[in-house]
Formats: C-alpha cells, sequence, structure tokens
C-alpha cells in the first residue's frame, strides 16, 4: 500500500510573548515672572510613541511625553506650564525578533513636579507593557492519497490573520457659550477619547464616540471665579482600504493631539466671549481576517497494511481584543488645623504615584498610591488655597481569560464633594484596559509511512474494555475498523465494546 498527504499552505499568526519595562522622561519648565515657592496643584504626562521596533529577543520602543503643569501663586492665582521630552525602552521578549510585530501599550504610573529656583521640574515614571505576534506560511494536510481505503479524522482551525491597518485624522473646531462670562482663560485642559462603536464592511469600518473636553475655567485676577467647564464632542468617522471586509475582526483606537482649549472674545465688541475647542484626533482600525481551515489530524488504513503517522501541535492566535473595565476609588480627605477653612469646592486633582496591576485566580487586582490635591476657596482669602495629600487605593477587576497580555491603566477623572468645613471626598475612575491574545491548538498530521511490518489483528469478535481517556476514534484505530463501524455495533457506548471486523464491509 502507498499514499501521500496532500497539502496547502496556510498561514499561521502565533503569540511569541509580552515583556515589560520601565522609562523615565523629565523636562523643566521656567515659571512666570517672578513666581516663587509656589504650589503645584497637579502635573499631567501624556505619553505618545514614536517608533516600535522588534528585534532579537526584546522591543525597542521610543516616544515623546508631553508634561502640563497647574500651580498656584503665593497670592492664590492659577499658572501654567508645559514642556516635553523624550524617552526610550527596550522591552524583553524572549524568542521575538526582526520582521515580527509588536502592540505595545503605556501607562504612567508616577508624575510628580517640584520647584527649585524659578523652575519647575518635571519627571514622569512609564510602564511600558508589549505583545509580540508572528506570522508565517506553512504547510497543512488537507487530504490523503492512497491505494487502499484509508480512515481519517479532520480538525477544524480558526486561523486569524492580520490584514490591513487604516488610519484617518479628523480636524475639530468648535465653540461654545462659556459657563460664567466672568471667565477669560484656560488654566487647564484635558481631552479623553473613547471609541464607542466598530462596525466593519466592505471597504470601509465605521467607527463612532465621543471625546470629553474638561477645561478649567479662570478670570483675570486671583477673587475671580474657577470653574470647570465639560463639551462631550461625538465623532463619526470612516476609515477606508481595500481590505477592510465586513466578516473581518477590528479593533479601533482613538487619540487626541495638537489640543487647543481657550476662550476667545467677539471681534465686534470685545466682550461676548465663547469656549474655543480644537484639536486633531487620530482614529486607526486594525483589520483581522479568520477563516476555519480544515486540516487532517489523523488517519490509519483499514487494513493490517504497515502505517505510521507522524503528527505535531500547531499553536494559532484565534482572537486578538481589547477588555476594558472601570472601577471607582474613593478617598477621604481632611484638612490639616493649620490649613484654610474649605468654603467652597473648585475641583480634585488626582495624579498617579504608584500604579501596579496583578492577575490571579479571582481577578485582577490593582493597587498603589495617589497623589490627591483639592483646589478650594476659603473665608476671608481672595485667592485660591489647595491641601495636597496621598492617598494609598486598591481595586478588583474581573477575572480576564488565560492569554498573551499586555496592560493599561488610567485615571480616567475626579468629582469632589464638600462633607464639612475640614473634610471633603474624592472620586475617581480608574481604567484598566488588556491587550489580550487569544490562543488556539490543533494536532495536524506532517508526514506519513507505510513502510514496516503488518500489524496483528485479532479475528472474529472481541470484547473491548476502553482504556480511561480513550476514544471510539482511539479503539477503532487500534483494531483497524471505522468508528462507524464501531458505533454501529455499540449503540449505547458501553463497555466492553464489541469489535468484530468483518463490519468494515459494511
Amino acid at each position: 500500500m502507498a499514499g501521500r498527504l496532500l497539502k496547502e499552505n496556510r498561514w499561521i499568526e502565533g503569540a511569541v510573548g509580552q515583556g515589560s519595562a520601565q522609562a523615565q522622561a523629565a523636562a523643566a519648565a521656567m515659571l512666570s515672572g517672578g513666581d516663587r515657592d509656589v504650589t503645584v496643584v497637579c502635573v499631567r504626562a501624556r505619553p505618545t510613541l514614536s517608533s516600535c521596533e522588534v528585534q532579537t529577543d526584546g522591543v525597542a520602543v521610543q516616544g515623546m511625553v508631553d508634561f502640563t503643569a497647574l500651580y498656584l501663586t503665593q497670592e492664590g492665582e492659577l499658572g501654567q506650564r508645559g514642556a516635553q521630552a523624550g524617552f526610550t525602552a527596550v522591552l524583553p521578549v524572549p524568542g521575538a525578533g526582526p520582521k515580527m510585530r509588536a502592540r505595545v501599550l503605556t501607562t504612567v504610573v508616577e508624575e510628580t513636579a517640584s520647584e527649585q529656583g524659578g523652575r519647575l521640574e518635571l519627571s514622569a515614571l512609564l510602564q511600558l507593557e508589549g505583545l509580540v505576534t508572528q506570522g508565517a506560511e506553512r504547510p497543512l494536510a488537507r487530504d490523503i492519497q492512497a491505494d487502499g481505503e484509508m480512515a481519517v479524522r479532520t480538525a477544524s482551525l480558526p486561523l486569524l490573520r492580520p490584514a490591513v491597518h487604516g488610519q484617518t485624522n479628523l480636524a475639530v473646531a468648535e465653540n461654545f457659550p462659556l459657563n460664567d462670562e466672568s471667565f477669560t482663560r484656560v488654566a487647564l485642559a484635558e481631552a479623553r477619547p473613547q471609541v464607542q462603536q466598530v462596525l466593519p464592511g466592505d471597504g470601509v469600518v465605521e467607527i463612532t464616540g465621543e471625546v470629553a473636553v474638561d477645561s478649567l475655567l479662570a478670570g483675570a485676577d486671583a477673587a475671580a471665579p474657577v470653574g470647570w467647564q465639560r463639551e462631550v464632542l461625538p465623532f463619526s468617522v470612516e476609515v477606508t482600504d481595500d481590505g477592510f471586509t465586513a466578516e473581518m475582526q477590528v479593533t479601533a483606537t482613538a487619540r487626541v493631539r495638537d489640543l487647543v482649549s481657550e476662550v476667545v472674545f467677539n471681534a465686534d465688541d470685545g466682550q461676548e466671549g465663547n469656549l474655543h475647542i480644537e484639536y486633531v484626533l487620530e482614529v486607526a482600525a486594525d483589520g483581522l481576517t479568520g477563516a476555519d481551515v480544515q486540516v487532517l489530524a489523523d488517519a490509519y488504513p483499514l487494513s493490517a497494511e504497515p502505517f505510521s503517522v507522524k503528527t505535531a501541535q500547531v499553536e494559532f492566535l484565534r482572537a486578538m481584543d481589547t477588555p476594558q473595565q472601570q472601577r471607582p476609588v474613593t478617598a477621604q480627605l481632611e484638612l490639616p488645623a493649620d490649613a484654610p477653612v474649605l468654603q467652597t469646592l473648585v475641583g480634585a486633582f488626582v495624579s498617579p504615584m504608584a500604579l501596579d496591576a496583578a492577575s490571579g485566580d479571582d481577578g485582577v487586582q490593582a493597587e498603589g498610591l495617589l497623589r490627591v490635591a483639592l483646589l478650594y476657596r476659603a473665608p476671608g482669602r481672595e485667592g485660591l488655597a489647595c491641601h495636597v495629600q496621598e492617598v494609598p487605593f486598591s481595586a478588583e477587576y474581573d477575572e480576564i481569560p488565560s492569554g498573551a497580555q499586555a496592560w493599561r491603566m488610567e485615571i480616567t477623572g475626579a468629582q469632589a464633594e464638600r462633607q464639612s468645613p475640614t473634610q471633603a471626598q474624592v472620586q475617581a475612575e480608574l481604567r484598566l484596559e488588556a491587550l489580550h491574545a487569544r490562543s488556539g491548538s490543533g494536532q495536524v498530521m506532517e508526514d506519513i509511512s507505510f513502510e514496516g511490518e503488518p500489524v496483528s489483528l485479532p479475528a472474529g469478535a472481541v470484547l473491548y474494555y476502553p482504556e480511561p481517556g480513550q476514544t471510539a476514534w482511539d479503539v477503532a484505530r487500534r483494531y483497524r475498523i471505522s468508528e462507524e463501524a464501531l458505533r454501529a455495533r455499540n449503540p449505547d457506548g458501553k463497555a466492553p465494546l464489541l469489535v468484530y471486523r468483518r463490519l468494515t464491509e459494511f
């Protein structure tokens, strides 16, 4: 007896592994005018990756951090300064190599600012989490050609392949009425984009979501009103590429750059003001094609002819998703005895001083230390007051299914409530995002041989007691009969099984 495997090349995408590293970014900014001995209210560090290159056993990344620091002068006036700094890091990933693909998520685990001689020293500690995948063509057996009758078992492999990447930019510029006409400037602005729906189609992906822009507005002097104004700007964009199809798995990300939030006045009278917001929204979509590929997993001849088969386990990527969860983090703040009494709250600012997350059997545990700043007005004081307190926290998230993962955490906002002249409660949202690669495996036939000695098969009927874990296929293979013939003689599937080789004739 002779035969051969019929093979067809198929793309196998697999997860190589994940790696992590930390990077430091530092910059300096001169204070305006003669400002000295200021109180830092908060510092915001916004990292952006500029390059991500997979190299031998690692991933090299470069990027920039945009710093914005909000501070309070001795007179109680708000000031702001910004700066930029670069960073580099190498994430160790054993087995990684050139021409592989990597996605890296960045978490700001610490952001600080301090004044030294009229200059703000700004720094950020970044946690970088990366996931490396690779793909290659591999011949997989889809059929067997033999000059005798064979029993074959097939398997379906849900193979996934990165197919297309598309990106589009949307320039946004809008004006909004001011909540208070006495506002004359923006002291701080933050934008948080959120993708809400991704609808893939043939040649296009429709992505909808919103961008929440929070602006801290102030007046011309320390006694002028100060307050937040939030504007939510919905977006709907199309990312086009001929490679997109309606059946694809598509993930989308959105990022805001070049944010401008400012108070502008009517050119005619110079009195009526509006809040002018503009930015560039970058939306990217990554499409993955999936197909259930039928392959030969095992085979044997329905005779005593010599036969051997070589099989292998194929590891493959079957899904890539980005689950997100949010949990509230609450802090109780009490002003020290020598602090000004809390009369009216302006707002709360929460910055990370240490963030960490670990996955366990019951879910994901996040913990760390937060820097919470209260900005408020005190009786008998013309300017603003500020109280800063370090607060430990912990939060529990639902379990994320096993697989290669990269993490990112972000504080998405803070709200404060005055409880007494010396107490306030602050609540922030801590968002956990995971880049999750779900892998699968399957047995495939690599090679066959019809050489050697014929197998010895019993004649007539045999009563067989299957061993634990043995399947009908295993028993039929042992006695070189078809699985259908075995089931026909043993419809209830109970031991002992009656094996009768003449059933192969039916």
